[in-house]
This record gives C-alpha cells, sequence and structure tokens, in this order.
C-alpha cells in the first residue's frame, strides 16, 4: 500500500511539473502569423517560412520555406493580405501560398507541390478539398468570402457557405468580422461557424451535406461606444491597410453586439471555441464533444485583440493544453502560454 502511495504521489508530481511549465520564450520568431502544435512539435508559419520546435525542450529543430515560385518556395504578396495557410491531412503538413499547394512530412521534408487555378485555401477532406476563398455572392453582384468543396482535382463543386465579409470593392465592411477556422476539417467532416448573430456550427460531410447543426443560447454581449474609434485607429496606423483608410472609414459599419462566436478549432474529438467574453485579459473556451454537448468553460490568455486581419489567431489545442503565442512589445519577444483545458 505504501508503494502504491509513493507513486502516486511522485506521479501528482510530475504532472504538476507539466502544468507548471511557464511561458517559453521563441527568441526566433518576429512575426508569427499561424501556430499549430501536433506531433510533439511546434509549426510556426513567419511570412515564407515555417519554424519546427521541439514541443518538449522549446528548441529549434528547422526552418524551412522561403519566397518564390520554385519548388520549396511560397508564392506570397504581403501587399493584397492574401495570407497563407498551414493545416494537417494526417501526417503531412499541407501549406497553401497563392495558386499552389505544397506538402511536407512531419520533418519538414518536400513532398511535393501542386498548382490550383483558384484563389483559395484548400484543406483535404477524403480525396477532395473544402476551399475558403473569395466567391461571386447569392446575388451574383460582389464578391465575399466563403466555403466551397473542390474535387480531387481542384475543379469546383458545391459552395456551403456565404459569409458577410465582402472582399473586393466592398460597399461595407462590418465589424468584428465573422472569423473562420485555418483547418475547418476534421475526422471527414466541415465545421463552419455559420452566423454572426448566433452560436451556431453546421457540421458538414465530405459531399457538403449538413449532417449536425450545433446550437448554444447565448446572452448577447453588447459593443461599447468606443469600438468604432478603436478599428479607426487600428486602420489608420497600421502599415498594411492605412492606404486604404479613407475608403474604410467609408464602408466601415460596426455590429450593435459581438459575434457569439470568435474563433473554433476541432481536434482531441472535442470542439473548441473562443467567445468575445473576457475576465481580465483572460477569454472565454467553451468546450463541446462532437455531437455538441458542452463538456467545460475555461479562461485562456491569447494575443490582444485585432479588428481585422485575414490570419488565425495565435492559439493551437494539442493534447488537452492550449498553446497561445502571445506577444511582449516592451522587450520584443513571443512567448509560448501552456494553458490545461481538461
Amino acid at each position: 500500500m505504501k508503494a502504491i502511495l509513493f507513486v502516486l504521489t511522485i506521479l501528482v508530481l510530475m504532472s504538476s511539473l507539466v502544468w507548471s511549465v511557464g511561458p517559453v520564450e521563441l527568441t526566433e520568431l518576429t512575426r508569427p502569423a499561424s501556430l499549430i502544435v501536433k506531433f510533439d512539435k511546434i509549426y510556426v508559419l513567419e511570412q515564407a517560412s515555417i519554424h519546427i520546435f521541439d514541443l518538449k525542450t522549446f528548441r529549434r529543430l528547422k526552418t524551412f520555406g522561403k519566397a518564390g515560385e520554385g519548388p520549396e518556395e511560397f508564392k506570397i504578396n504581403l501587399a493584397d493580405n492574401r495570407p497563407l495557410s498551414m493545416a494537417f491531412s494526417g501526417r503531412k503538413l499541407m501549406v497553401n501560398s497563392m495558386n499552389k499547394v505544397s506538402w511536407f512530412d512531419t520533418e519538414g521534408t518536400f513532398l511535393g507541390e501542386q498548382h490550383v487555378t483558384h484563389d483559395m485555401l484548400m484543406f483535404p477532406v477524403d480525396g477532395q478539398y473544402v476551399g475558403i476563398g473569395p466567391l461571386l455572392d447569392q446575388d451574383e453582384k460582389g464578391v465575399v468570402l466563403g466555403f466551397r468543396l473542390y474535387h480531387g482535382d481542384f475543379s469546383p463543386g458545391k459552395v456551403l457557405f456565404y459569409s458577410d465579409l465582402e472582399l473586393d470593392n466592398p460597399r461595407r465592411l462590418i465589424l468584428p468580422v465573422t472569423s473562420f477556422s485555418f483547418n475547418p476539417v476534421y475526422k471527414d467532416h466541415i465545421y463552419v461557424n455559420s452566423s454572426p448573430t448566433e452560436f451556431l456550427i453546421d457540421v458538414f460531410d465530405k459531399q457538403g451535406n449538413n449532417v449536425r447543426t450545433i446550437q448554444k443560447a447565448v446572452q448577447p454581449l453588447k459593443i461599447p461606444a468606443e469600438f468604432r474609434e478603436q478599428c479607426l485607429a487600428f486602420f489608420r496606423n497600421a502599415p498594411r491597410y492605412k492606404d486604404a483608410y479613407e475608403m474604410i472609414q467609408q464602408v466601415l459599419q460596426i455590429r450593435d453586439v459581438y459575434p457569439p462566436i470568435r474563433d473554433l478549432q476541432v481536434c482531441d474529438d472535442r470542439i473548441h471555441v473562443l467567445t468575445y467574453k473576457q475576465k481580465k485579459e483572460l477569454w472565454e473556451c467553451i468546450i463541446f464533444d462532437l455531437e455538441g454537448r458542452e463538456l467545460a468553460t475555461k479562461f485562456v490568455p491569447l494575443d490582444p485583440y485585432v479588428p481585422f486581419s485575414f490570419y488565425p489567431i495565435l492559439y493551437s489545442v494539442y493534447r488537452g493544453n492550449l498553446y497561445s503565442l502571445i506577444e511582449d512589445p516592451d522587450e520584443e519577444v513571443w512567448r509560448l502560454h501552456i494553458t490545461p483545458l481538461y
């Protein structure tokens, strides 16, 4: 009995050491854009390169990729705000750059590439793809961000969803935007945050059939009066948007309440939903099972809110922990925060 108690004590101490890991400086990072934690590694997309760090030692293992049009290069144009993206399909890392997808193994070894005629971020779903990007809207009067299925040869298939985010000469820019996962596929199902006013997650199968809608009754969170001026200040000062400031000022519209869903990630057989609700500097994360049953609510650290970005929030969920990259502007360093969820 004493031996069993001793072993249990050691396990508890080891567990507390795991959870007590504080923020870790990743000094190699300057402008990270996307984060994935998987296979006991940390993958960070930064401009046209991807860094791989060891999850246990936090030592950088490899950096690969650069701007260009050749093999192992990513075509990137920072001026047009068209983001790169990365996502895993099995043990293959898929990187979207302009009109091209590239595949790598978990160590960052190049496996191949294919050119794509559609300007979409493609994500594999059982031999075909779901694309996120510009679509002609339902009235065929403008271009909006939407979801569409594509066949294995990247020929277009069924449209799944049109958002209210206008992309080409927008008549309006509604903030906060309805944001979408940068990897909406999990176990051959597609998860779409489909309403700016209600807590709705539509789940599609690989044929594009809606097999489930996950709903939750929530109390609307009113947007403060100063939010508009905060957004205008962001566009006025951000190097990427300040040239378009006069146009943005004319088309900007502010919602009365925040969208119920800020972001979502599906992994570990759970759906992790970020909202706009805060406790001091922490943000609400609601956890569901795949059927939509609510399991828990946690408050987690995230990088400060940005009114508009085509890139995802800098966080990733892996094996029960939420990993978030947060910049310390005073020390000009990025730190990885590790928060246990379950």
